[in-house]
């Protein structure tokens, strides 16, 4: 339905004003002559309205809605339907909203408590009433001059989601940044996820921010789903411990693990505030703006596309069975090549989700930068990460410093992480790696076993993988494991026992092979909603006992095989655990068993009394989450966890060990071991692997090695230098192609957007934007007239002028001020959610938003898109990129719906994977660029690159040199010379 007029009738409402619009509803302001008052008047969005079941729903929700009587909650008045269009009429109110309040600075925790004690008072009620808001975010809190809350919007999404038509797509409704875990999933929600939600909002109101934040909506529903949120202390310092406490219960990824209501959240929250209170100094006021000069851009290349051609035949696919020795070359030499990251589409995020808080809680400002020369001569000497593959012209750079897991064989010490495997000799400290290109199924390796026969079994993100003498065979879901994402292996007997994460069944988590076929283990007690009786499908660590027995951690509890009489048993913390979420198991050389918890410290378990027993609380020494335990040949006890501990149980002495206090060569310790010759290991996030030798820690690095597993975007710098942005968070690598050295980003500058005509850097993400220039550095936030400070991307005009995409609408500045902005409900934007901006050679601006895109003339005028106005039906919700050709044709490539081309007359097209003659190997497309002889090149979900030249279509993936078929970034040099941003790390190739 088009926009109502000033003026315009619906029922008995006479439109004064639109005064708000998003992806499902507009807001007018309405008059209502009966009543003599103004109303606001919310109209659902035309395109719910074709499914013959929303009217029912929508006349049985708003009945719902209309009877929340509350003094926090806006009143529903009326709902009806004029036309076919439904509608809801609410009360009028003049006021702003908690967002416009946020822009403004921090709230102290007075105002704090204030809003949120009204919004589970809110909450409370409604849930009482049977009523799940599940949208809950600070736009629709609106506060008035009092500061008083109300709360609007109940039911919406629900209705929405109901919708078969929109049911059949497999959308889902709400807002990505406040979104749980379940909502992103399409599972079933209640009350739990409202308070999520709410736990999001709180965690913003005390930081100024969202914990999860990344480049697109899509990657913010992956972090959703996975990641942990970032400690409380990393970003307010200043705050206690008790708050923090707080937010991570409500934030927890099991709905059965939150607050069981909305009155226990908010109990917990006033229990933890007087401390808080007393300790936490008001914020500190926001800076004034600083003057930008203008700036410009040379004018777009002129290059042409034609229609395309037949497609090219698919390649056929790989064997199970790669020989791999010949291709490892043993010593100083490195192969570093080809990782492959064939993720499924909802768990593209699980890189570091084996270790569920700290791996990706950890800010760019707290790891250290790995490029420094490793300790010993031997690694000193290696070469680069980098070296020239299989397929000529190709060259790949992973994450080799980041270790998840280590094992031990002979001589060797092997290590698992986001690099693939890296074998070092002990003797001489030299390495060979095994990636990709020698066996491995994806670049991400999550755990390694040496198995009694000494051969390998390496879990990865897509499978299994087993390694004996020059042959590897990989075993996945097709061959009977129960998911493809392996973070734990352990044997018992002739049984080899695998535990996976995500495999989304009750008895799923851990499959057994027999040395033929893998298949469930029986009786395993996990669920998807897990009880006393049941545990996580989420397995985070497998430990066979003295007697064969194997114990298993989970997301919720630990569970126990009896081999004698094949029985499980689980425990809780009805069985003595102080906390479910169990990350790691121990037995030391007495035979008794820890459990290393989440923030919950070590149990010990009792045999006799079958129950787990405090041990110790490793709070003290800074060890939140014990991710490994074990015994040394002393008898001192060490855990993992972020930072080391040593404690010794004669004296009862405790010793930290971290960077902060410069005993620890790193930060981010994610695992250990213990060699034959008692020497202890330890693996870092991204700074290799450390070895305690003789009262003395040392690194062993591989040179040259990126500092993250996945990349979104590639920024050329104006001295040469690529700037490569990590997929998930704030970091970047840059890479030096006179040197062929890869650096760190400094965290201080953020996500890198832009360079302008004078080489400043324009970076920003949930900040507001940073220009870094030779003299002085700008910080341009909503102070300055950003609508909103979360910042996607920023173009340039031709004279000099910035447009700024953000979260809620585009900002336009002058070198000096935002000069204008543009909007949903000032000019007609299908979403304020802005992703993607382009300037075309002809002045137009091109944004992509979420639901579609639109077109300002160099006249001003607006033209509108999306795909059902332009093609009568699309899937696709996001636009992330435009590529204008030599003749001004404009190509768009979507995510979901294929690619649009709009040529610079005429009707525009659309390309389908699936189409007649095309070539284009998927629908779902992350990037697009155009090179020098007009070829333009399409980065895919999991299919690769495609090349199209207007005549021909090419597609390049892992056999062709690219580390993962997963690409979303393309940049490509003058010289001609590919790069890609993957999944998986770095690839550049030569076509």
């Amino acid at each position: 339905m088009p926009s109502l007029q000033p003026g315009q009738m619906l029922g008995p409402y006479q439109i004064t004003s639109q005064i708000g619009k998003g992806g499902m509803a507009t807001v007018y302001k309405a008059y209502q002559p009966s009543m003599d008052r103004y109303v606001a008047l919310k109209v659902v969005a035309g395109q719910f309205v074709g499914d013959p079941t929303f009217m029912d729903r929508f006349r049985q929700e708003a009945r719902v809605i209309a009877r929340l009587e509350h003094p926090h909650i806006l009143p529903v008045y009326d709902f009806g339907e004029s036309d076919g269009t439904p509608y809801m009429v609410m009360r009028f109110l003049e006021a702003g909203t908690l967002t416009e309040r946020l822009d403004a600075g921090l709230l102290t925790l007075e105002e704090i408590d204030h809003i949120f004690s009204q919004l589970t008072d809110a909450l409370g009620y409604a849930h009482e009433k049977g009523v799940i808001h599940r949208d809950i975010k600070p736009s629709n809190a609106m506060l008035d001059n009092r500061g008083d809350v109300f709360l609007t919007d109940f039911g919406i999404a629900k209705i929405i989601e109901g919708s078969a038509g929109l049911t059949a797509t497999g959308a889902i409704t709400g807002t990505p940044s406040y979104m749980s875990p379940e909502q992103a999933q399409g599972k079933k929600v209640d009350q739990r996820s409202d308070i999520y939600s709410l736990g999001i909002m709180l965690f913003e109101m005390l930081t100024g921010r969202v914990p999860f934040e990344a480049e697109t909506p899509m990657a913010v529903l992956f972090r959703q789903i996975q990641d942990p949120p970032p400690p409380l202390s990393t970003v307010r310092p200043d705050l206690p411990y008790t708050l923090e406490m707080v937010l991570l219960k409500a934030l927890t990824k099991d709905p059965s693990h939150r607050y069981p209501s909305m009155s226990a959240f908010r109990q917990a929250w006033k229990d933890a505030l007087a401390d808080a209170i007393a300790s936490v100094p008001a914020p500190v006021a926001q800076p004034q703006p600083v003057i930008i000069p203008p700036v410009t851009v040379p004018p777009a290349a002129k290059t042409v596309l034609t229609p395309p051609p037949p497609p090219v035949t698919p390649s056929t696919p790989a064997k199970k069975t790669f020989h791999w020795k010949r291709l490892v070359l043993i010593g100083l030499p490195l192969c570093l090549i080809l990782l492959c990251l064939v993720l499924g589409f909802v768990f593209r995020a699980r890189l570091l989700a084996m270790f569920p808080r700290l791996r990706n809680e950890l800010r760019s400002t707290q790891v250290e930068n790995a490029n420094e020369l490793p300790t010993t001569a031997a690694a000193a000497a290696a070469p680069p990460a980098t070296t020239a593959p299989a397929v000529p012209g190709a060259s790949s750079w992973v994450a080799a410093n980041s270790v998840f897991s280590i094992a031990f064989r002979g001589d060797e010490v092997i290590t698992a992480g986001a690099g693939g495997l890296t074998i070092w000799n002990r003797k001489d400290d030299s390495f060979k790696q095994l990636t990709t290109a020698n066996g491995l199924p994806s670049g991400n390796a999550d755990v390694v076993f040496v198995d009694t026969d000494k051969s390998l079994w390496v879990g990865t993100d897509a499978g299994i993988v087993h390694i004996e003498d020059d042959e590897s065979t990989v075993y996945d879901t097709d061959d009977g494991l129960d998911a493809n994402y392996i973070v734990a292996i352990a044997r018992s007997g002739d049984l080899l026992f695998a535990g996976s994460q995500y495999s989304g069944g009750a008895g799923g988590g851990l499959t057994e092979f027999d040395g033929t076929d893998w298949k469930p283990v029986p009786g395993f007690p996990s669920a998807a909603t897990p009880d006393e009786k049941t545990v996580s499908y989420n397995i985070h660590q497998i430990m066979v006992g003295p007697a064969g027995n194997v114990w298993v951690a989970t997301d919720s509890g630990v569970a126990v095989l009896n081999v004698k009489d094949q029985q499980w048993k689980v425990f809780k913390t009805e069985s003595g655990l102080s906390n479910n979420s169990v990350y790691s198991i121990a037995i030391n050389p007495a035979g008794n068993l820890f459990a290393g918890t989440a923030q919950g410290g070590v149990m010990k378990f009792n045999s006799k009394k079958q129950v787990f027993e405090s041990y110790l609380d490793l709070k003290n020494v800074s060890v939140y989450d014990v991710f490994g335990m074990l015994t040394a040949q002393d008898g001192t006890e060490w855990f993992a966890g972020g930072n080391v501990a040593r404690y010794k149980p004669d004296t009862k002495q405790w010793k930290a060990f971290n960077k902060d206090n410069d005993s620890f060569p790193a930060y981010s310790v994610t695992s250990m071991g213990m060699d034959d010759q008692g020497v202890l290991y330890f693996g870092t996030n991204d700074s290799g692997l450390v070895r305690y030798v003789n009262g003395k820690f040392e690194k062993l690095l591989v040179p040259n090695a990126l500092h993250y597993g996945q990349y979104g975007r590639i920024v050329p710098a104006p001295d040469g230098k690529l700037i490569f942005v990590q997929l998930y968070g704030n970091g970047a690598d840059q890479f030096d192609p006179a040197s062929n050295i890869w650096t760190k980003v400094p965290a201080k500058q953020d996500i890198p957007r832009a360079f302008d005509k004078k080489g400043q850097m324009w970076s920003g993400s949930g900040d507001g934007v940073w220009v870094f220039g030779a003299d002085k550095d700008t910080h341009i936030t909503t102070d300055q007239g950003l609508p909103s400070n979360e910042v996607y991307e920023v173009v340039f005009g031709a004279d000099g002028t910035a447009y700024i995409a953000t979260g809620a609408g585009v900002a336009v500045f002058d070198g000096t001020k935002v000069t204008d902005t543009y909007t949903a409900a000032k000019n007609g934007l299908i979403s304020d959610a802005i992703y993607a901006l382009f300037m075309a050679s002809d002045g137009s601006l091109w944004v992509g938003e979420q639901g579609g895109f639109s077109r300002r003339l160099p006249d001003g005028t607006w033209q509108h898109y999306t795909p059902d106005s332009l093609f009568g039906s699309g899937s696709s919700q996001y636009f992330l990129a435009f590529v204008e050709d030599g003749a001004g044709n404009i190509w768009v490539p979507t995510y979901g719906d294929g690619l649009y081309q709009f040529p610079k007359t005429g009707k525009p097209t659309r390309i389908l994977s699936d189409d007649p003659g095309v070539g284009l190997t998927s629908n779902y497309l992350n990037a697009a660029v155009l090179a020098a002889d007009g070829a333009l090149w399409l980065g895919t979900e999991e299919r690769g690159v495609v090349r199209y030249d207007g005549k021909t279509w090419k597609s390049y993936t892992i056999k062709d040199g690219l580390l993962a078929n997963s690409v979303d970034g393309i940049y490509i040099e003058p010289g001609g010379l590919i790069w890609f941003a993957t999944t998986g790390g770095v690839s550049r190739l030569k076509p």
